[in-house]
């Protein structure tokens, strides 16, 4: 449960890559991690690889594996793991449900767990939150997963309310692809942290933030506050 009482649960994080398993994905993870407290959050991920290298795990944080990765030198890898989207998904929001908790925050650019995210948001009611490290059509997947990537895209970045980007350059591109409207959010890098976040207007349909770029030092602190 969350340690703030106006906050009747956690936030469910639900990323296909969490440390220990390596990557860009985990590291920028552990930087916002960083900022919460573990009790305000569970995370659902993927289980690693028996090969695959470690990193040090985030103290104190509760993690469910839903489905289970296999290493990248396996041929036919992402159609496994696409595979097990829907049972994925059900043990999701079942999860979300017996923990109580009051959102779902998918992390992309781990697409099948985009998925997971997304589905288990339309299974449970509960509203989604997206944090995309990559944007997920730009990306460039061809076949099934191109075509998963162009589903997903029309359901969460064309849908968001609002869509939030932390560069100016981020901004134009969305404005020039998305029909969704964009703003900047405001951090440090550019000026004083606000004092609140900006007000969130989904319009009751539940999905209520997406933005797109990477933690650092200068925008973590922000991060954290809207993610809360």
């Amino acid at each position: 449960m969350s340690p703030h009482p106006e906050h009747p649960g956690p936030v469910m994080i639900v990323t296909g890559f969490f440390p220990p398993r390596p990557g860009g994905g985990s590291e920028t993870l552990r930087a916002l991690l960083h900022w919460l407290d573990p009790r305000e959050y569970v995370v659902v991920t993927a289980g690693s690889p028996p090969d695959e290298a470690r990193t040090t795990p985030v103290t104190g944080a509760t993690v469910h594996r839903v489905s289970w990765a296999l290493p990248v030198r396996w041929r036919g890898h992402q159609l496994v793991e696409t595979l097990q989207i829907p049972l994925a998904a059900v043990r999701a929001a079942r999860l979300a449900r017996r923990m109580r908790c009051r959102v779902i925050l998918g992390v992309c650019p781990d697409l099948q767990f985009m998925a997971v995210a997304y589905l288990a948001h339309r299974l449970t009611g509960l509203p989604l939150a997206v944090y995309l490290l990559d944007l997920i059509r730009e990306v460039g997947h061809r076949g099934y997963l191109g075509a998963l990537a162009g589903w997903l895209h029309a359901r969460i970045v064309e849908e968001a309310r609002p869509l939030w980007a932390v560069t100016p350059a981020m901004v134009d591109h969305l404005r020039a692809t998305s029909p969704a409207p964009v703003e900047l959010l405001r951090h440090c890098y550019n000026e004083a942290i606000p004092d609140e976040p900006p007000a969130m207007n989904s319009g009751g349909r539940g999905l209520d933030v997406c933005f797109g770029g990477a933690v650092y030092d200068v925008n973590a602190t922000s991060l954290a506050r809207v993610v809360r």
